[in-house]
């Protein structure tokens, strides 16, 4: 029995979610795809590429001057989470997000603002500055936390995250991130937010996949109380399911 797809359905729902160029090692082994579909994927493929990359050398040179001047920072999402995955260039980069020190955001934006970076907006939990095509939201927070004794318990326990990070890597170029339960609780924070407000797309979806693949033995039971004392545990496992 041969699957019938409807290829047009495909390419909409995936440039919709902006996850088309993921689709380009699976399609590019696979018998019956039209020309037509797969010139479209491919091309994508090319334009996403070029874009993480060039994503990928202006948050070097942000994070070159915040070292410079002795800022410690973290990435969250986009590149923090690409690295995991099969083919990171792949992954579709909006923009650079960087968690600072609350007491040092204005300093950092300022520095920042010092290298053609000019403020366009500001949010409860951070600070929009852009020079060009390239948009830097600098962090005072990972997410919004509910007014509730879990969201009070996680905003605090978050605090601390800039004391728990590591280092990845993507084409040689390499990055600081949160680490361990601060890494997990950031993603799953933001994705609720996301689901809350402007919805939850495919791009969260997998980047929760290949996390929770490459980090499956980091799930520990004392992982999974934290997760509960945070109020994150019945969404972990709801997204999960989700994955599977």
């Amino acid at each position: 029995m041969y699957l019938i797809v409807d290829w047009t359905a495909v390419l909409e729902e995936a440039k919709r979610h902006k996850v088309t160029a993921l689709l380009y090692p699976a399609i590019r082994s696979m018998d019956g795809v039209p020309e037509i579909v797969f010139n479209k994927v491919c091309g994508t493929a090319i334009t996403v590429a070029a874009a993480s990359e060039a994503m990928l050398k202006e948050q070097r040179r942000i994070l070159d001057l915040l070292e410079a001047h002795q800022i410690p920072c973290a990435i969250l999402k986009g590149t923090s989470v690409a690295y995991l995955y099969p083919h990171p260039e792949l992954r579709t980069i909006g923009d650079i997000d960087i968690l600072v020190d609350e007491n040092k955001l204005d300093y950092t934006c300022s520095i920042i603002q010092e290298h053609e970076f000019a403020p366009t907006y500001t949010a409860e939990k951070h600070l929009c500055l852009q020079k060009g095509a390239v948009w830097a939201e600098m962090h005072r927070m990972v997410s919004v936390f509910p007014e509730n004794e879990k969201g009070r318990f996680t905003k605090q326990y978050m605090t601390d995250a800039l004391r728990h990070m590591q280092t990845a890597e993507i084409d040689g170029i390499r990055f600081p991130m949160l680490s361990g339960s601060y890494q997990i609780i950031s993603l799953l924070a933001h994705m609720e937010q996301h689901l809350a407000t402007s919805g939850i797309g495919l791009r969260q979806v997998c980047d929760w996949a290949v996390t929770v693949h490459v980090h499956r033995d980091d799930f520990s039971e004392e992982t999974l109380s934290l997760l509960e004392c945070c109020g994150l545990l019945q969404f972990a496992k709801i997204m999960t399911r989700l994955c599977e």
